[in-house]
């Protein structure tokens, strides 16, 4: 059985940060909602690993599934 790791390097992580932080995911957001936050941040690497690499089509399908009215976030 053989599986796929990617090791993700420092400067891979600055950019997914940067872009969450453009998006408005920011420490405070951490704090008072680290739940929201690790959504985030769980969709914004889980696109960057299956190859969405531009700041813009990341932060477009961000707030495309996190925001979309028929989408249902649990609280």
């Amino acid at each position: 059985m053989s599986s796929n790791v990617y090791i993700m390097s420092p400067s891979d992580l600055q950019f997914i940060r940067s872009v969450l932080g453009e998006a408005g995911y920011n420490a405070k957001l951490l704090v008072d909602d680290p739940r929201s936050f690790e959504t985030a941040e769980l969709l914004v690497t889980k696109l960057f690993l299956a190859g969405e690499d531009s700041r813009p089509g990341l932060a477009a399908k961000l707030e495309q599934i996190l925001f979309n009215p028929g989408h249902t976030r649990q609280p």
